[in-house]
């Protein structure tokens, strides 16, 4: 105990205890090793925290990609790709600028494996917010995946950005799978092997890259992003070793290497696009908390090497900091920022995560009352949003739910979702 009359008396005139500086790293490291060394029953199932509830179902929002069509049938998946191979789109090396011409090129190369995670984000939505559930819509998605995962969607050799393009749609695939893998009339040997298939891709081209490369300390938005990823894989599969990887080397990266501001240096070299990169990075970090909580691992109250404070709240404080006041990360970076998308962004909402750290808050918002108010404020002036990335459809997800069956017409009037 530092500081006590017993550890002065022990010492016999030792030095005095270690500074913060290096006592906050070494109780971060500690704070990782306790998340990972929480026992867990042999055989115990992973929770899902993205199932539907039987008792609830989401309100219809007005907005763009907010209310999912009416599932009818299930058309066509996109043709399967092996190798995914991109462009790189930027022309500067902060990678802030954008070469118009080479992102039509990207996309274009890499459009079946966006089709196919948008594809199946809408036929879970449409899956999770009927009431009784369309089960037809969750076999669209099982029936998508298991075709991938027959042929070898995404196993190929791929490049730096097509393995990126992998690593954030295979995020937005493992969400929606979440959300319809419960559904008890789905074949178990159709999810056998999507389980399989979605292990093989975050493990090939995240985990086992990674550990190649040699970069598991290098910090910034695209370990995040994989470590979120591999967190959903690894619900879905119930591969606890993916689970924790994500933890460690995703999560646990971010705790060590936040400033104490609340930024990420990494991202603050991004140009100007520094704010919108701790939006991005604030995205897959607020998942992969939603994620753990409800394993058990309470991610977001871990504190950070720099501060002693919640890593994830200072880093959400920061983001809305800087969308309220543009003049904070100009100061930071020495040029004008661009201003996040927040209305009108067909599906790639830059502050939609939000929505989903107000639920780590506590119902009262005073887990990180400064943080969570602010969150909670932008996002009742920005809703609906959404985030594909996330899995689409954010804020119907993960906003106010309804009761069910609804207590007046009121509440739900829609004949094909209600």
């Amino acid at each position: 105990m530092c500081g006590t009359r017993m550890d002065v008396e022990l010492q016999l005139g030792a030095s005095r205890c270690p500074p913060a500086t290096i006592l906050l790293p070494i109780l971060t490291i500690l704070a990782i090793a306790m998340v990972l060394c929480t026992p867990r029953l042999v055989g115990a199932q992973l929770v899902n925290p993205l199932a539907p509830s039987p008792d609830s179902r989401p309100p219809l929002l007005s907005g763009e990609l907010e209310a999912p069509r009416p599932f009818t049938t299930c058309p066509q998946p996109p043709v399967v790709v092996v190798f995914v191979e991109g462009f790189d789109y930027y022309n500067d090396s902060q990678h802030s600028l954008v070469d118009e011409e080479l992102k039509a090129k990207n996309d274009a190369s890499v459009q079946p494996v966006s089709d196919l995670a948008d594809g199946v984000s809408e036929f879970a939505a449409a899956y999770w917010g009927t009431r009784p559930h369309n089960t037809a819509a969750a076999r669209c998605v099982v029936a998508w995946l298991s075709l991938w995962a027959k042929q070898g969607g995404m196993t190929g050799q791929t490049n730096n950005q097509g393995r990126n393009h992998i690593k954030f749609r295979l995020h937005q695939i493992a969400v929606a799978y979440l959300r319809v893998k419960e559904e008890p009339s789905l074949d178990p040997k159709h999810l056998a092997t999507i389980n399989e298939w979605l292990n093989e891709c975050a493990t090939r081209h995240i985990k086992l890259w990674y550990e190649r490369k040699g970069i598991l300390n290098e910090a910034g938005n695209l370990l995040y992003w994989g470590g979120s990823t591999v967190m959903a894989v690894g619900i879905a599969s119930n591969d606890a070793s993916l689970f924790d990887w994500g933890i460690r080397y995703g999560y646990g990266n971010f705790v060590k290497t936040i400033n104490a501001d609340g930024t990420l240096t990494p991202e603050l070299g991004r140009g100007p696009r520094a704010l919108k990169y701790h939006a991005f990075a604030t995205a897959a970090l607020t998942m992969a908390a939603f994620l753990g909580e409800a394993n058990g691992h309470r991610l977001a109250a871990m504190a950070s090497a720099s501060s002693g404070e919640s890593a994830l709240a200072a880093l959400v404080l920061k983001t809305v900091q800087g969308v309220r006041d543009p003049g904070i990360f100009k100061k930071l970076t020495r040029i004008e920022q661009e201003r996040p998308k927040q209305h009108d962004c067909k599906g790639d909402c830059d502050l939609a995560a939000l929505q989903i750290f107000t639920h780590l808050c506590g119902p009262d918002l005073d887990a990180w009352p400064d943080a969570c108010t602010a969150a909670a404020d932008l996002t009742y002036a920005i809703q609906p949003s959404s985030r594909q990335l996330l899995g689409g459809f954010t804020s119907y997800f993960f906003g106010r739910q309804v009761p069910y069956p609804p207590a007046s017409s009121v509440l739900c009037n829609d004949a094909v979702l209600c």
